[in-house]
């Protein structure tokens, strides 16, 4: 990726409030200062984002995987100061694909975590504790515990974070424009996502034509994941497709069947 066609989206501060419609949280939002210390205690801390959050949603998809389809549905409720988001993917013969959870509330930063399951076929549930009081993440594994930044998503909730700083938008940004998430996963792995805005994409999901904006995080080393996402301005900017490639360019891909919501 060419250093001189990134831009980094700029952070702006908001006053508390309230969405009048949804009764959704607007939380107050302020800049990180600059410094080393990513997802994983590494990286350059990452910006904070003037972000409104989603309202609760029922998301059905066509999910697709080597292969395979089937369906998937996206389960976003908002429960007061508090969040639950399920996404449970299924294929014919083999069953239950995919089933992820994150729990949590909300802070300055957006979506606030403090509990992600990721349970594939044939595996062992993994579950990541966001433990805010210690300030760090906790496994199920024997991966060591990792510092909690500020802003850090899993890799359930980072596509609804993406939707709520979308959602704060008066208007897209310039195309080019970069922004950098903290993301963990279930099995204690953590890095900085810089999900570069691609600009609108048409889209067709059923009879409908959708006009989505698309952000890309491309690979940073072997095995690293590339995520895409496509966001729906017309349904809160929640995905309306995305594709989570691994390092074997394996890809799981979710398509929204019909106009959602």
């Amino acid at each position: 990726m060419c250093a001189t066609a990134i831009r980094a989206a700029q952070p702006v501060s908001l006053e508390p409030g309230f969405e009048a419609e949804a009764a959704t949280p607007l939380v107050a939002r302020t800049p990180l200062a600059s410094g080393r210390s990513g997802a994983g205690g590494g990286a350059e801390a990452p910006a904070v984002y003037r972000t409104r959050i989603p309202a609760s949603a029922r998301i059905t998809y066509r999910l697709s995987r080597s292969g395979i389809v089937g369906s998937g549905l996206l389960d976003w409720r908002v429960e007061g100061d508090r969040y639950v988001l399920r996404l449970e993917g299924s294929v014919p013969i083999i069953g239950t694909l995919i089933t992820q959870t994150s729990r949590g509330g909300f802070d300055a930063a957006g979506l606030a975590p403090t509990r992600y399951t990721d349970q594939r076929w044939r595996r062992d549930e993994s579950v990541a504790d966001f433990d805010r009081h210690a300030g760090r993440i906790v496994f199920s594994n024997d991966k060591p515990p990792l510092s909690l930044r500020k802003g850090t998503q899993d890799r359930l909730s980072v596509m609804v974070q993406l939707a709520a700083i979308a959602n704060a938008w008066s208007e897209p940004p310039a195309v080019g424009t970069v922004l950098t998430l903290p993301v963990v996963g279930a099995r204690g792995d953590a890095k900085l996502w810089a999900l570069r805005y691609e600009g609108p994409q048409a889209l067709r999901t059923g009879e409908v034509s959708v006009r989505a904006l698309r952000f890309l995080r491309q690979p940073e080393e072997p095995g690293d994941t590339r995520a895409e996402f496509w966001l729906d301005p017309a349904a809160s900017h929640l995905p309306v497709r995305a594709r989570l490639t691994d390092g074997d360019g394996d890809a799981l891909e979710l398509l929204r069947t019909g106009a959602g919501r």
